[in-house]
């Protein structure tokens, strides 16, 4: 789901200024009383006109008295007064859109704050140091809207500590939600968090305030931004409550947009809508009112409902020639001309002459260019500027694309957004291509993907602010890349193959690290010889009407080989969707069949995958098939293929690699294993009792070394207390859990409570530091993928990731418990006497399931999927 390039946040950031000053008995940051002498009746009055103007929104009469305010100061050389004054002043400015003006006007009230005169050199208390606060504020707010994110973060880190110093808490953790949403900006998600739990937590010891209104609003886009949009969404309904006890309108209307963002994110369309009207209804600010009102036009775009959004876009189009020459019109602007390009090139229910044409759309990106000029802001310019390019890429006029992406590029690159940086090669790249030129297009290329991961791996939280990240703007960069490469001349050249291979790992990691929102997997150079000399990896990859399929063969040489299926769009998940039905979804034909039914389907996908290269893979020697797999294909257990005589697990090894991030094994070997095991077998939290729990744990227990929480001893608490004791190479868990592909819509059950994913390392990592080893083996018996969730499998790779285990064994859908019992019993069996790998292990396991008549359908045991180090 695609976004506008930047979600407004009204009582944040830059108009936190505004926020603090419509309380002035509470909260005075903005207009500080005048710190010097008492000032005349004329002055005062003057002051107090300025702030009743600026809070009402009349920034052109605020910003005329401030001016006779600041002159009257300097006529009585009252220098401290002169620089709060126009502190202030470049305040109004900044919302008149005249930003050299509050350039000049901040740096000459800093200047007479560093004079020696002033008792700032000697002390940091007093009202000099809180005016030098506010000024610095200010300063950061206006170096904020020219794009300068990190000098702005700078700025209100300066701000806090003076704040501090001078006794104003509450105007220091106002600057501490302005620094969380420039770390939020610059991707720290997690430090943004760590910075706000404790602001929110003081605030709400205290009355209700918009300023905690916004510190909640800042805390759950932190969250969201790592996925978490729930815990985001009971924040902001928190943040509504407060802005309702005040009742501020600007306060509601920014909490009803951020709630509609969320169930936005929840797939929650109907609901999503209903918030986006509220907060267009709530607010008294017309700027406020459009936001809304495009973020509803976004929306009705992405959820297709073109119908709606032909009646809604034309009045916001009008809406737009009359704002005021400010960031937050600019930002309203750039976001509707935004969702304007969208509709016009995806929006083909609609007729014609109901589109937005490329006239309308360019004379509203010439407007934000202008005003980004006049604003001084290099990054609204760069995306006003590739917008324009993007446009003409659309109407195929290459060289005034190419010109204006060009531009854009230059603009961006000084200002180390990599996200912006990126997206600009990609489309010079694009443009490359069509006009034929593949080696100009491959670089623009490279140079794309490599933006991309050096934000990934500079930034703590990798990704924009919007969970929508991977699937809006990363992996089509991938998809497209790996098609250039490997169509055309060359495509079968080793270092375009290898160039392909390398992409798709790459997009792999992308997206685990996107699925966490943070750059928890890091490239690393694996050597598969290294791990299994007899180990053929496959990399299968879905592309516009083909399916792409790379084969790197066992040996030294590691040579690669490809083949290329034209598929129709929708062929290769209607029949993945087919056998994943006769699998799992029909309990009755499974108890009829012992899997025929089944058959064509798992072996039109062996046909697709794997048969073009049967030969070369049996010539090669390989015994085990390593997959990185793709698209429809990640819900899927390899195993079933099949080839017209047996399935695929039948003849190899079959295990899974997220990306070839394999970690190698520990000290310890097979037969030295100990096992902590641990499930529940009762049923808890609505969910059915697992009957042989018990007894699949039990045995275990028996045959191997071990300790064993079963039911209610099996606690968040007891798993952490054990692990942390415990020297375990094993981990054993025999409960529900879920894998989404989401992080909140992936955990396991313990008996008081689940673990989510993103916890699952603080609970193993501590038993790994005592034991000074990785964790061998991660077990999760009894979990399930999703229902309804194409992308699922995507959190079994997440936890297999997070966990820090060389390998992870895990079901993809709940197994009757007889059969995961026997199956557990014959792995182990076959594994703990070292005497052949888990995924032979995993085989032989899986063999002797399809010998036992009640269990020979392949729902019994192809379930079963190994990954990471299959060794």
């Amino acid at each position: 789901m695609d976004r506008p390039f930047r979600l407004l946040q009204p009582l944040l950031a830059i108009a936190l200024g505004l926020l603090l000053a419509l309380a002035p008995g509470k909260i005075s940051l903005a207009f500080p009383s005048p710190p010097g002498a008492t000032p005349t009746a004329a002055e005062l009055s003057i002051d107090q006109r300025a702030r009743q103007a600026y809070a009402i929104g009349n920034y052109g009469l605020a910003r005329d008295l401030w001016q006779r305010a600041a002159d009257s100061y300097a006529n009585t050389a009252d220098p401290l007064n002169q620089a709060m004054v126009l502190s202030n002043l470049s305040l109004a400015l900044q919302h008149l859109g005249q930003a050299a003006a509050a350039q000049q006007t901040i740096e000459a009230s800093l200047e007479l704050l560093q004079a020696p005169s002033l008792p700032l050199t000697r002390e940091r208390k007093g009202p000099a140091a809180r005016t030098l606060a506010q000024a610095l504020n200010t300063q950061a707010s206006l170096r904020f809207d020219q794009g300068e994110t990190l000098e702005a973060l700078r700025g209100w880190q300066r701000a806090g500590e003076l704040y501090r110093q001078a006794g104003d808490g509450d105007a220091a953790l106002a600057s501490s939600v302005n620094q969380a949403e420039a770390l939020r900006i610059l991707g720290n998600q997690r430090e943004a968090v760590e910075l706000l739990e404790p602001v929110v937590a003081e605030l709400e010891r205290q009355p209700p305030s918009s300023l905690r209104a916004a510190a909640l609003l800042s805390l759950a886009g932190s969250l969201q931004s790592q996925g978490d949009s729930k815990q985001a969404l009971q924040l902001q309904r928190q943040s509504l409550a407060s802005a309702e006890a005040i009742a501020s309108p600007a306060a509601i209307s920014a909490a009803q947009l951020a709630i509609a963002n969320s169930h936005r994110d929840l797939g929650r369309t109907k609901a999503a809508l209903r918030h986006y009207q509220l907060a267009q209804q709530a607010s008294l600010d017309r700027l406020d009112r459009l936001q809304a009102q495009t973020a509803q036009l976004s929306l009705l775009v992405d959820s297709f409902q073109y119908g709606a959004a032909a009646k809604l876009w034309p009045p916001l189009l009008a809406a737009t020639t009359n704002l005021p020459s400010s960031r937050r019109g600019l930002d309203a602007s750039l976001n509707l001309a935004s969702t304007l390009l969208k509709l016009q090139q995806h929006g083909p229910a609609l007729p014609l002459a109901m589109r937005p044409q490329q006239t309308a759309i360019r004379t509203l990106l010439e407007s934000c260019l202008k005003n980004a000029e006049n604003l001084v802001d290099r990054r609204s310019r760069s995306i006003a500027l590739g917008s324009i390019g993007q446009l003409e890429e659309t109407a195929g006029a290459w060289s005034d694309a190419l010109r204006h992406s060009q531009e854009a590029l230059q603009l961006a690159l000084p200002l180390e957004e990599s996200e912006l940086s990126s997206r600009w090669w990609w489309q010079l790249g694009r443009i490359a291509r069509q006009q034929g030129d593949r080696q100009t297009a491959l670089q623009a290329y490279d140079q794309a993907i490599a933006s991309q991961q050096q934000q990934r791996k500079n930034l703590a939280g990798a990704a924009n602010p919007l969970q929508s990240a991977f699937r809006s703007s990363v992996e089509p960069l991938y998809r497209q890349y790996i098609d250039l490469l490997t169509s055309g001349p060359g495509q079968t050249d080793p270092d375009a193959l290898q160039r392909s291979r390398q992409a798709i790992e790459a997009m792999q990691i992308a997206e685990i690290n996107d699925f966490f929102q943070e750059a928890c997997l890091q490239p690393t150079k694996v050597s598969i010889d290294q791990i299994d000399p007899q180990a053929a990896v496959i990399y299968p990859i879905l592309l516009p009407n083909r399916l792409e399929v790379i084969v790197r063969l066992p040996g030294a040489s590691g040579a690669l080989i490809a083949n290329s299926v034209p598929l129709a769009d929708g062929d290769l998940e209607r029949t993945v969707a087919e056998l994943e039905r006769l699998l799992y979804g029909d309990p009755i034909e499974r108890s009829r069949f012992d899997g025929t039914a089944l058959l064509p389907a798992a072996q039109q996908l062996y046909d697709w995958i794997l048969r073009p290269l049967a030969a070369p893979l049996r010539a090669s020697g390989a015994t085990n098939l390593v997959f990185v797999p793709d698209a429809a294909l990640r819900n899927l257990p390899m195993a079933v293929l099949h080839d017209g005589q047996n399935f695929l697990g039948q003849g190899y090894g079959i295990a899974l690699a997220p990306g070839l991030q394999l970690r190698a094994l520990g000290s310890r070997r097979p037969g030295q294993q100990r096992l902590l095991l641990a499930g529940i077998s009762e049923s808890r939290q609505s969910m059915p009792a697992l009957a042989s729990v018990s007894s699949e744990l039990h045995t275990l227990q028996k045959k191997m070394a071990g300790t064993l929480l079963l039911n209610s001893a099996f606690t968040r608490e007891a798993l952490r207390q054990s692990l942390a004791l415990g020297e375990y190479s094993v981990v054993h868990l025999a409960t529900h859990g879920q894998f989404g592909s989401s992080a909140a819509d992936t955990y396991l059950l313990t008996w008081d409570e689940n673990i989510s994913v993103t916890d699952i390392d603080a609970l193993l990592q501590p038993g790994r530091r005592r034991g000074g080893d990785n964790l061998e083996l991660l077990v999760l018996s009894a979990c399930q993928t999703a229902a309804g969730d194409p992308a699922a499998n995507l959190g079994l790779a997440a936890m297999a990731v997070r966990s820090g285990a060389s390998s992870t064994l895990a079901s993809l859908w709940p197994v009757s418990d007889g059969a995961t019992a026997s199956f557990m019993a014959a792995f182990y069996e076959a594994w703990q006497g070292g005497r052949i790998s888990k995924v032979d292990a995993l085989r032989q396991a899986q063999q002797q399931l399809i010998a036992s008549p009640n269990y020979q359908h392949p729902f019994y045991w192809a379930a079963f999927t190994l990954l990471g180090n299959w060794s």
